[in-house]
């Protein structure tokens, strides 16, 4: 089915280190909410215990506020780093479920199950687990937040139901079944709209850092992972490149084929970029008939190699019209230690292979 198997591509679709930033700032974000709402959340346990310090459910439920705050606190901290761990987002997004269930768990060892399982307003923080994790801009975070939910729940009724049958109350009525899968039933149709809205903020994103006429990336996305990969080479201690590639005489074939022939030629070899190169490699469309590509992880040798071929390929192309391209070749750190340095570099040595006569790779020595 469509619906299917676009779910599948949204769930296991690589995220790039521009939509995983996109995500931690949700994240930390998520973090300030939850430890405001949290402490505010632990006054009630408190005012409680001041009011009545011998009731024991008073001290379970402080006991469950304080640590609850304490590893909120150590979240945020966490998710205040410029690198946070990845995977922060599963980690809290399942503390914020647990936490509720530990609630619920809380009451029935205090001598109240029938508020574990017929509070609305203690499930319905389910519900805004569920609905905060859209903050973090991954899909596959909403799914586990989900089944757990559910999970949990339904654990939590189950034991309620078979443990204490015909349980009541007169604040909050009588245990049933149907109404303890109502709530599950919800806690699904949730998650299939945080769900939803996950999707469409991707496609969204999706859309905006990509060029129409190419399919590749757009100079707005590429100026920030070039950023990001001078970030991520000094980090690992590995070196990258870049390439700039220029369609040789792209002018003449506006002039003279027109410029509907001019943007098929652009939009074939933006597709044939995409196949040529691995999954890793970040191929985007520069501006005009100009692109450029990162190879991560990549010295200047392999990546030249690379590039020759995709250059003899290209120069063996004849349709919709025979063309040939010029490109320039840099490598970080060793000829640049900023990003907009290593794109002179790479200009540089463009401006170079145009000058020797076009359809050449200058990559330095």
């Amino acid at each position: 089915m469509p619906l299917i198997r676009s779910l599948i591509r949204v769930l296991f679709r690589r995220q790039d280190p521009m939509s995983r930033d996109i995500g931690q700032s949700g994240e930390l974000l998520t973090a300030r909410l939850r430890l405001v709402m949290i402490a505010v959340l632990a006054i009630s346990p408190l005012k409680s215990l001041l009011v009545n310090p011998s009731t024991l459910v008073n001290w379970v439920g402080l006991a469950i506020a304080a640590g609850a705050v304490l590893v909120a606190a150590l979240v945020l901290k966490l998710a205040s780093r410029e690198r946070p761990p990845r995977s922060l987002p599963l980690f809290t997004s399942q503390f914020d479920v647990f936490v509720v269930s530990l609630a619920s768990v809380g009451f029935i060892l205090a001598g109240n199950p029938i508020v574990a399982t017929n509070s609305f307003v203690h499930w319905s923080y389910y519900l805004l687990a569920i609905g905060a994790t859209c903050l973090r801009h991954d899909p596959r975070v909403t799914v586990v937040a989900v089944a757990s939910a559910i999970v949990q729940h339904l654990a939590i009724a189950v034991s309620v139901g078979l443990t204490y049958p015909g349980l009541k109350s007169v604040e909050y009525g009588t245990f049933d079944w149907d109404t303890q899968a109502g709530k599950a039933i919800a806690l699904l149709v949730m998650g299939l709209l945080a769900l939803a809205i996950v999707a469409r903020n991707r496609q969204v994103w999706e859309t905006s850092v990509r060029d129409k006429l190419t399919g590749l990336h757009n100079r707005r996305f590429f100026d920030g992972i070039l950023e990001f990969k001078c970030f991520e080479s000094e980090r690992d201690q590995r070196p990258f490149c870049l390439a700039l590639i220029d369609v040789d005489h792209f002018k003449k074939i506006n002039d003279t084929r027109g410029h509907d022939v001019g943007d098929l030629v652009l939009s074939q070899l933006g597709r044939f970029m995409a196949g040529q190169f691995r999954i890793s490699d970040i191929p985007a469309r520069w501006g005009g008939e100009e692109f450029a590509i990162v190879f991560p992880h990549t010295d200047l040798a392999e990546a030249a190699g690379r590039l020759e071929a995709f250059r003899k390929e290209v120069a063996h192309q004849t349709k919709p019209v025979a063309i040939t391209v010029s490109i320039g070749l840099a490598c970080y750190p060793r000829d640049a230690d900023a990003p907009e340095a290593l794109v002179i570099a790479a200009d540089r040595r463009l401006f170079e292979a145009k000058r020797g006569g076009r359809n050449k790779l200058v990559a330095g020595t």
